[in-house]
C-alpha cells in the first residue's frame, strides 16, 4: 500500500532523495530505533453478527494503529523481504477467564489425590516422548509463512503427547520418562538472551513466556500421569539453562507429594535413568561430542553403566533427526562401544538467525521411544508436521 504524500512536496522530495541515498532498510532500522510511527497497521478486521471484533490482521507499515483492546496474539510471522504479520483474535470474556484461572489455581493448590495404577500396568514397557528444542517464544521467519505463537506451540506440544499416548494405548506401560528442557524456552531470562548472552527475537516478555510454558508442562505431566508413573528429567539447553533449572524447582515443589510423579532437577548437565536392562543418558549436546558420551556414561554413573545390557544417550540442539555424516559431529546417529547416541529432531519452525545461515529445510518432527525391560529399545514413533 503506497502512502499519500500530504504537505510540502519539496520536503517530501528531499526525504525521498535521502531514502534512495542510504537505502530503505537503513531507514526502517533507524525509524525503529527512534520509536517512530513505523508500526503494525490494521489491514483486515472480522466481526461477528453483533458487530464484535473476532479477529484482526496487521502488517508492518507507517501507521499508529494498535490492536483493539481485548485482542490477543494468535499468529506471528516474518519474511525475508522485511514483512511482518500479526493476527489477533478476541480473548473472550476477561471476567470469566479470570474466574476460571482462580478456580484452576485453587485446584492445583490442593493435595493431589492418590493415583491408582492398575495391577496390569505394574510390569510393562517404558514410554519416552522426546520433544526437544521446542523454543516457546521464537518468532518464525521464512518464505513459507510459518507461525509459532505461544498457542500454536502449545497445540503442537500437546498434539505430539496425545499422539504418543494413542500409539501406546493398547500396550502395558509401566513407566513414562519425560525429558523436559533442551531449549524448551527461546530465552534464558528477562534480558531476552541465551545463557551466553546472545540477543534473541522473542514474541513475549520473559515473565509471560515462563508462566505460559510452566502451565503447558504441568498439563502435559498430569495427562501422562493418568497412564503410568512419570519420571521427569530436566535437561538444560544452551538457550534456557537457568530457566529450566527454575522450572524444575517449581515442578519439584508442585509434585513433591504426588504418588506417581518424580522430578530429577539435579544441577548436572548430564542426567541418567535406568529401566530394566536399559540405561539412558540425557544432555543437550552443545558442549560434548557424541563419541565422548560413552566414556562420560561410564565415568558419571558406573553403577548404572555396569548393570545394564543396553545403553543410549539422547541429545538435541541440531533440530534434526540424525542418521548420517555431519560437519559438527563425526556421526549424527552412531554407536560408540555399545552406547547408541541419538540426536533428536525439533517441531519448531525456522527463525531469522537459522534462515540467514541457511540452516533450513529440516523436517519438523519429534520422536517417542518404547523400551522393553529385558530387550531395550523395541520401537520408535514419529510425530511429523
Amino acid at each position: 500500500m503506497r502512502p499519500r504524500l500530504n504537505g510540502d512536496k519539496e520536503k517530501w522530495q528531499r526525504l525521498i532523495d535521502a531514502v534512495k541515498k542510504i537505502g530503505i532498510d537503513n531507514v526502517v532500522d533507524a525509524m525503529d530505533e527512534a520509536g517512530s510511527d513505523w508500526a503494525l497497521r490494521l489491514t483486515k478486521q472480522t466481526r461477528d453478527k453483533e458487530g464484535n471484533v473476532i479477529s484482526e490482521v496487521y502488517s508492518r507499515q507507517n501507521s499508529t494503529d494498535t490492536p483493539t483492546e481485548g485482542m490477543r496474539l494468535k499468529r506471528l510471522s516474518k519474511a525475508p523481504n522485511g514483512g511482518e504479520w500479526r493476527i489477533y483474535e478476541a480473548s473472550g470474556n476477561m471476567a470469566l477467564a479470570y474466574t476460571e484461572l482462580v478456580n484452576e489455581l485453587s485446584l492445583q493448590a490442593r493435595p493431589f489425590p492418590p493415583a491408582k495404577i492398575p495391577d496390569t500396568l505394574q510390569e510393562g514397557y517404558c514410554l519416552m516422548p522426546m520433544l526437544t528444542d521446542h523454543h516457546f517464544g521464537k518468532i518464525a521467519f521464512g518464505y513459507k509463512g510459518d507461525s509459532w505463537s505461544l498457542d500454536e506451540a502449545r497445540q503442537v506440544w500437546q498434539s505430539a503427547i496425545d499422539y504418543y499416548l494413542y500409539k501406546a494405548a493398547n500396550l502395558p506401560i509401566a513407566q513414562i520418562l519425560l525429558p523436559i528442557g533442551n531449549d524448551l524456552l527461546h530465552t534464558n531470562s528477562d534480558t531476552n538472551t541465551t545463557k551466553r548472552g546472545t540477543p534473541m527475537e522473542v514474541s513475549e516478555s520473559f515473565g509471560s513466556l515462563y508462566k505460559y510454558v510452566r502451565e503447558v508442562v504441568v498439563a502435559g505431566i498430569l495427562s501422562l500421569a493418568e497412564v503410568a508413573p512419570v519420571q521427569v528429567v530436566m535437561v538444560p539447553g544452551n538457550h534456557d539453562e537457568d530457566a529450566v533449572l527454575r522450572l524444575g524447582d517449581y515442578l519439584e515443589g508442585l509434585f513433591s507429594n504426588h504418588p506417581v510423579i518424580q522430578i530429577n532437577n539435579k544441577q548436572y548437565r548430564r542426567k541418567y535413568f535406568k529401566f530394566g536392562e536399559t540405561g539412558m543418558g540425557f544432555t543437550h549436546g552443545e558442549k560434548v561430542k557424541p563419541r565422548d558420551l560413552h566414556g562420560a556414561f561410564s565415568n558419571d554413573m558406573p553403577s548404572i553403566f555396569s548393570s545394564v545390557k543396553y545403553r543410549y544417550f539422547f541429545v538435541g540442539h541440531l533440530h534434526k533427526n540424525a542418521s548420517a555424516k555431519l560437519s559438527i559431529y563425526n556421526e549424527r546417529r552412531d554407536e560408540y562401544m555399545g552406547t547408541q547416541v541419538e540426536i533428536c529432531p525439533s517441531l519448531c519452525p525456522t527463525d531469522k538467525w537459522h534462515f540467514d545461515h541457511n540452516f533450513t529445510g529440516n523436517q519438523r518432527s519429534s520422536k517417542a521411544y518404547l523400551f522393553c525391560p529385558e530387550k531395550g529399545r523395541v520401537a520408535e514413533w514419529y510425530f511429523n508436521l
